[in-house]
């Protein structure tokens, strides 16, 4: 059979060779490349940041029913190390905002820590009306006395959607770690700032920071700072604080817990009056455009 198959080949002219070998090639590339077309392909996936932390916590132990801190009415640490937050661990997904025409994503600032936030970008403008050029980048710190909240919690989404749309900026939306599973320390990052309670005290520090001279990379400025309601403090009341002793104990204490008692109630990071004269005048005010 074989001796016959090869007699025959060789009984053919030398173009019909040729288109053999030629339609044998083509089969044989054919039964390559199917498979990769066919198979499935895998596609890595962006990472996503981490889910904000939750009750870890089971009461029905005794263990678990005794207190190691009372941080109400947004925390409670029991000694068995478990922690028990009682708002601000609710998550919305990102998208595009029916109401607004807001398009936000979250995207991973550091893989490692899991440090993350959500960008947010306006709708594109109606027919008519001039295009942006450059779009103001606003960076936004959400509050909950640093041990509760994130960028993904429905009332800052909201918001970040609604200020977005009105004031047509990019708005990054820093998802910074929280106390006491990581003690605060302010998280680095540029052009206007706005923030609220403990999220206003980050502001202020990083303000402070690219202002003294460090400045901030790749030649960026900070062109004004919104302190909503900042988580401030010190040993001596001012103004109109309260002088209450067991109050103002109560609130030394909750910043000795959110730092594990890394700084005390005067360092220049919870009292911006306790900032050393020599660091003030190195402080430069940028360029207003």
């Amino acid at each position: 059979m074989v001796s016959k198959i090869k007699r025959q080949l060789a009984s053919l002219p030398t173009l019909a060779k040729a288109a053999l070998l030629l339609l044998t090639l083509l089969l044989l590339l054919a039964a390559i490349l199917l498979p990769i077309f066919l198979i499935p392909r895998h596609r890595r996936q962006p990472l996503q940041p981490a889910t904000p932390p939750a009750d870890n916590c089971s009461t029905s132990t005794g263990a678990n029913t005794a207190v190691a801190f009372d941080f109400s009415p947004f925390l409670v640490k029991y000694r068995s190390g478990c922690v028990h937050r009682m708002d601000g661990t609710e998550r919305v997904p990102a998208g595009v905002d029916e109401a607004t025409g807001v398009t936000s994503k979250d995207v991973v600032i550091d893989s490692d820590t899991g440090l993350a936030a959500r960008m947010y970008l306006p709708p594109p403008l109606a027919a008519g009306k001039t295009k942006d050029d450059l779009l103001p980048v606003l960076v936004f710190y959400h509050g909950g006395a640093f041990v509760i909240m994130s960028p993904f919690e429905p009332k800052y989404h909201a918001y970040l959607n609604a200020l977005v749309a009105k004031a047509r900026v990019v708005a990054v939306s820093v998802d910074y770690r929280l106390a006491p599973s990581t003690r605060f320390r302010p998280p680095t990052t540029t052009r206007g700032r706005r923030s609220t309670g403990a999220g206003a005290n980050v502001a202020h520090n990083m303000a402070m920071r690219a202002g003294n001279g460090s400045g901030l990379d790749g030649g960026a400025a900070i062109t004004g700072v919104l302190l909503l309601d900042p988580y401030f403090w010190g040993k001596r009341p001012v103004g109109a604080e309260t002088t209450d002793p067991a109050t103002r104990r109560r609130y030394e204490a909750t910043w000795s817990f959110v730092c594990a008692g890394r700084y005390g109630i005067d360092d220049p990071r919870i009292d911006p009056l306790a900032t050393p004269p020599a660091e003030l005048r190195r402080w430069r005010a940028p360029a207003w455009p």
